[in-house]
């Protein structure tokens, strides 16, 4: 796959365009966005791929959609199934947001393969989850793998519970 870096040392903004407008990028590609602060309020879908989205100073705030899932792919009478890939947001001084209506996906493809990981780190501020995290796959496949280290979580309970309905069975890594 390909691998694309964008580094700012402001702030960096990833809004949606008016309209429906679709790139494939493909299985397994790389992106890595890196800025003083994030802020995600579009889709991104890197099929079985690696998103790393970095706030040097700031916050990271999800509002979009960010998908690594896995994918079925045919190849003339035989599919085959490419594992989901991961996600990392981390935030070196400040807090990771998942605001509402926002939805991460590290899960399989729903009829193969095994799930990926999602990374989340916030040693100096918050984890806030406002939205959907998932990382499903079909009995005795892999699941979804969590870690998760935050200076401070919201509510544990809730966390917990989106966990649990998101399908991070796998592993889960909580500090």
């Amino acid at each position: 796959g390909v691998r694309y870096d964008i580094t700012s040392e402001r702030n960096l903004d990833l809004l949606a365009l008016e309209g429906e407008e679709s790139v494939s990028a493909g299985l397994g590609g790389r992106l890595s966005l890196t800025g003083s602060s994030v802020n995600v309020d579009t889709a991104i879908d890197l099929p079985a791929g690696v998103l790393s989205i970095t706030a040097t100073e700031g916050d990271v705030m999800v509002s979009g959609h960010l998908s690594v899932a896995g994918q079925a792919r045919e190849f003339f009478d035989v599919t085959r199934y490419a594992n989901a890939g991961s996600i990392g947001l981390v935030s070196r001084s400040g807090a990771v947001v998942l605001q509402e209506g926002s939805f991460v996906s590290v899960s399989a493809d729903e009829g193969g393969g095994d799930a990926g990981t999602l990374d989340i780190k916030s040693p100096g501020g918050t984890f806030s989850l406002g939205g959907a995290i998932v990382g499903m796959a079909l009995d005795g496949n892999i699941s979804g793998t969590l870690a998760l280290d935050a200076g401070s979580i919201e509510n544990f309970d809730e966390l917990s519970s989106v966990i649990n309905a998101g399908g991070f069975r796998e592993e889960r890594a909580l500090r």
